[in-house]
């Protein structure tokens, strides 16, 4: 494969060294640009169901058909093809001028597509992309340092991110090239030679590499992997000083301080809650004899809250309801009898998350009160615990 693309406005261009290949079902967000020749020679990430972020320079040379996605080798029968409906390259972007501004496209899709997306790391996942984070690269470009290694399968690879706001202008000897105009936070610096273990030795080349423009760099949050970046190119100082292009790190071009621009351009696109709701469940029926009392606990799975409050949506005449932390009592008067729903709603106190909100959860709990004791109130009770919404 040739590769074409503003080749001397650019230095080569970062694909996914030191990575393992994507297995089928994984990274279902993450797509192929498919030139006119048949080739996939850029990646991409989808934003929503209708719309695809890549790099501006993979629209400079031949054309681009449509995107390949639910791929992961662009040269098997699996994946599916969808045509291009409109791009748009950032106004700022110039194919002759490194330092004119972000190197970043938007593309619709001809036809929306079903499947996993992403987050933005914007709003309260933004504290994440920092110095030091976990950074996930995927593409489907080539697998060696030096720029070889012509690849047909998406590979993904864990590296750090050096500088999250792009501002140093030289990272242990290299020149970075981070364009001036964007600084502070508008792109940022990933991958090398690093030591990601602690062992003091460095653990050998994590880098994209050519065909990995315009793929995602994703970084670990307590809610989920969120989208941070986008893979634009290479450090300009190891072009400079003639070494291997794609071991040293490359320049991402951030997300989060275009988003504006996006939504502009092409329309919302889904945000992050930055808080999963609590799921719920509760043993049910709660089977209570007229003028007696009984207790039920809901049993609540949360794994980023600890704090949990509960209130009665809507109670029943048949007894009175008291709450206490997830303990439900209930009582029932005397001479009653009959059964009745009960939708109770726990919500979280938020999560460790800067800026999340607090979520909720309706759950069903199907309250029968008997006399006698002969179960008759019982018949025709569906069963218990149905979740009934999530916000």
């Amino acid at each position: 494969m040739v590769f074409v693309l503003s080749a001397l406005a650019y230095p080569p261009r970062p694909a996914v060294v030191g990575g393992d290949a994507v297995q089928a079902g994984d990274e279902p967000d993450v797509v192929g640009l498919v030139f006119d020749d048949g080739v996939v020679r850029c990646t991409g990430v989808l934003l929503a169901p209708d719309l695809a972020v890549t790099a501006a320079h993979c629209f400079d040379g031949p054309g681009v058909d449509g995107l390949l996605v639910g791929s992961v080798d662009w040269q098997s029968a699996a994946g599916r093809f969808v045509a291009l409906d409109r791009v748009w390259q950032h106004p700022d972007y110039d194919p002759l001028d490194l330092y004119a501004g972000p190197d970043v496209a938007v593309v619709r899709l001809a036809e929306s597509v079903s499947t996993v997306i992403r987050p933005l790391a914007v709003g309260c996942l933004a504290p994440w992309v920092t110095d030091g984070a976990d950074a996930h690269l995927v593409g489907f470009g080539y697998t060696q340092p030096d720029g070889t290694g012509a690849n047909s399968r998406l590979r993904r690879a864990t590296t750090r991110i050096r500088d999250a706001t792009c501002t140093a202008d030289v990272l242990d000897g290299l020149a970075t090239g981070c364009v001036p105009s964007l600084r502070p936070g508008g792109e940022l610096v990933a991958g090398g030679d690093l030591d990601l273990d602690g062992d003091g030795v460095p653990d050998g080349p994590v880098d994209t590499c050519i065909g990995d423009s315009g793929g995602p760099l994703f970084v670990d949050t307590p809610a989920t992997e969120a989208l941070a970046a986008i893979t634009s190119r290479g450090l300009v100082g190891a072009d400079d000083q003639g070494l291997d292009p794609c071991a040293h790190g490359g320049v991402y071009v951030r997300l989060g301080p275009l988003l504006d621009w996006i939504t502009d351009v092409a329309g919302s696109v889904p945000l992050p809650t930055c808080n999963l709701p609590p799921a719920v469940s509760v043993t049910s029926p709660l089977t209570v004899r007229a003028g007696h009392a009984e207790t039920v606990s809901l049993r609540v799975e949360d794994p980023d809250s600890t704090g949990h409050s509960v209130e009665v949506v809507s109670g029943t005449d048949l007894g009175e309801l008291v709450l206490d932390g997830l303990d439900v009592t209930f009582t029932a008067f005397a001479r009653t009898e009959g059964a009745a729903t009960v939708v109770l709603r726990v919500t979280d106190d938020g999560s460790d998350v800067p800026g999340s909100l607090p979520t909720s959860a309706d759950v069903e709990l199907r309250v029968v009160v008997e006399r006698g004791g002969c179960g008759c109130a019982t018949a025709g009770v569906p069963s218990p615990g149905r979740l009934l919404s999530r916000r």
